[in-house]
């Protein structure tokens, strides 16, 4: 990309005002013709402005060239308005633009580039966007409708950069520079353009929705978010998020492509918005939702501006289909729309100038006055003039009362109750406020839990402060859970086992198992075990009946094994609590008895078998440890 720096010429043109620039007269009218001459629909202000008017100088164009005004005007850091110009009938290679300023102290307007001199081979007609400026270092960005060139001019240094065309064989017709975060916009036929000017390579361009057509005139930027905001498909918003590098179909749409927008973004989040067909909007773009706020004028109206002043009270706009040119003042608190001035009549038979369209205008810092340039028709063909329109006070003063009605609560009852409070509000007219406070009493919770530790015992009372800073007290009554003490004397066989919880024992001994109970709380076990050899030998008869009970401890089977068994023998199981679970009867065979036992249906712990066979019985235990 090629970098062209005129720094030296573009000094001498706009310091010295050598050669191209000449002195332009600046008259002021005053008449009640403004108001008089206008004959249309909408409500007249009462008192008429004053105007500053003059038809600007084009250096040493040749008379033959036919210079319009077509983009946005800007307030500079410097209290200067910038605009471009440009001779709109070429747009091949030979095209001539313009960058002037104007500084309404002075009355004196300036030549800041003259682009045959200054940009070769610029090849446009037109610079058609907004010269945004970065306040903390006086940059600006142009592009060019028809070059696609991009452009670096700097307020104070005077300096101009070019940095050639950015993308070949691309015009741009709309363009805003978002300086904050470095971000040139173009948009055209060819698309939608994101140029990077702090690397100064392209982020993107093409159509960002292939199926759609973008809106050619349709570019909103939001300077608080960065979020760059147009319209395809007739009226259907998109947005770019230079953060993510994404376009995005949003769901708001309009009558037909966005054309003209608020710069200021309201305190409710709010931009005015018109379309091409004169409807006009608030367009809420972090809820991306639209209200209808009409027509623009008497009927709606094709405009390339609007300008919100200040504070936000009042657009000012001017129909660029209309003949009669007039100014409109919309309140943006009652909807009223009233006209400022009609400016087409007085100026052909005051000044031979013949007013042919509005595309921007700019207020000053405190909105009493707003600065605009037209296209018009001089004795020497086309030129374009300025119109610094200074707004009566009087059609500037709002007349709204409000009320206002709050609700609040408090913790204190003697502030409960109706309140009203008068006011002047910021338009010099009594306002109320009305504040009806609700009585909110101490919230009081009363709460119960319980411990295994005897010191956490007792009452605990904490203060604190609820949803509606009140007081909220907390009582907590907290009371002992038992810990668990059991003795066991147990024995097992020779070679077995005897298991609590996850201890395994398997000797002659004395034990303390302390577990969690189902309070989760100290459960302490005190086991005496005993070892013995695991056949149990008892005398049922004459005979040495020999009996074995195994395993013992069990996991879930337990096994009899009997020899020298004579007589019918009967056997109990019986549960800790003294019942019989299980009863069975045998017949011995060859004097033997051979049995398993299924216990896994029963729960853990100690259980006794009982058997019996005659008049002999015999009590022994066992532990189902499953």
């Amino acid at each position: 990309m090629q970098k062209l720096n005129y720094l030296l010429i573009a000094f001498l043109l706009c310091i010295f005002n050598l050669v191209i620039n000449a002195q332009t007269v600046i008259h002021r009218d005053s008449s009640n013709n403004f108001l008089t001459d206008y004959s249309g629909g909408l409500p007249v202000a009462e008192v008429p402005p004053a105007i500053d008017f003059g038809i600007g100088d084009i250096g040493e164009s040749s008379p033959d060239l036919n210079f319009t005004h077509w983009g946005n005007i800007v307030l500079g850091p410097d209290d200067k308005y910038y605009y471009a110009i440009g001779d709109h009938n070429t747009s091949g290679t030979d095209g001539t633009v313009i960058l002037k300023s104007y500084d309404p102290s002075t009355q004196t307007d300036e030549i800041c580039i003259y682009s045959p001199d200054v940009v070769p081979k610029l090849a446009d007609g037109k610079w058609h966007g907004r010269p945004t400026i970065d306040p903390s270092t006086g940059d600006m960005y142009l592009i060019g409708f028809y070059g696609g060139q991009v452009v670096k001019y700097n307020i104070y240094s005077k300096e101009v950069t070019n940095y050639g065309q950015v993308v070949p064989g691309a015009g741009w017709e709309e363009h805003i520079w978002d300086y904050e975060r470095k971000r040139l916009y173009g948009i055209g036929p060819e698309g939608v353009l994101v140029y990077d000017t702090e690397n100064n390579i392209v982020v993107s361009s093409g159509q960002p929705f292939p199926d759609f057509n973008i809106g050619t005139r349709s570019r909103m930027l939001d300077n608080e978010t960065g979020i760059f905001y147009g319209t395809v498909n007739y009226g259907t918003f998109y947005k770019y998020n230079p953060e993510t590098k994404n376009f995005t179909k949003l769901s708001s749409k309009l009558s037909s492509d966005l054309r003209a927008y608020s710069n200021i973004k309201g305190a409710d989040g709010s931009f005015w918005v018109f379309d091409m067909e004169g409807d006009m909007y608030s367009f809420f773009p972090e809820k991306d939702s639209l209200v209808s706020r009409g027509m623009n004028a008497d009927k709606g109206e094709y405009v390339a501006f609007m300008e919100r002043s200040p504070k936000g009270n009042y657009l000012y706009y001017i129909s660029t289909a209309r003949e009669d040119r007039h100014l409109i003042q919309y309140n943006t608190n009652t909807d009223e729309k009233k006209v400022i001035a009609q400016l087409s009549d007085y100026f052909v038979l005051n000044h031979d100038y013949f007013i042919q369209s509005f595309y921007g205008g700019a207020l000053s810092r405190d909105g009493k006055s707003l600065f605009l340039v037209c296209s018009g028709i001089a004795e020497d063909g086309k030129r374009p003039a300025m119109l610094n329109v200074h707004i009566p006070q009087s059609e500037r003063l709002m007349s709204v009362s409000y009320t206002i009605y709050l609700t609040a609560t408090s913790c204190d009852s003697a502030l409960a109750g109706i309140d009203t409070v008068a006011f002047v509000n910021q338009y010099g007219c009594d306002s109320l406020v009305i504040t009806e406070t609700e009585y909110i009493p101490a919230d009081l919770t009363q709460l119960t839990t319980t411990t295994c530790n005897p010191l956490h015992v007792g009452i605990d009372t904490v203060i604190l402060t609820n949803q509606f800073n009140c007081d909220s007290l907390v009582i907590t009554e907290t009371t002992l859970l038992p810990s668990d003490t059991l003795n066991l004397t147990e024995s097992i066989n020779q070679g077995g086992s005897y298991q609590v919880g996850d201890s395994v024992f398997t000797e002659t001994g004395n034990y303390s198992i302390i577990l969690i109970n189902q309070h989760s709380c100290d459960s302490i076990i005190s086991l005496n075990l005993t070892v013995e050899e695991p056949v149990n030998i008892i005398s049922i008869n004459e005979n040495k009946a020999r009996i074995k009970i195994y395993p013992n401890p069990t996991e879930g089977e337990i096994n009899l094994s009997f020899e020298n068994v004579t007589n019918i023998l009967r056997i109990n199981i019986i549960s800790a609590t003294g019942r019989i679970i299980i009863n069975k009867e045998y017949n011995p065979l060859n004097g033997k008895i051979t049995e398993q036992i299924d216990l896994n249906n029963y729960s853990n712990g100690i259980y006794l078998i009982e058997i019996t066979s005659g008049k002999f019985r015999k009590l022994d235990k066992f532990i189902l440890n499953r």
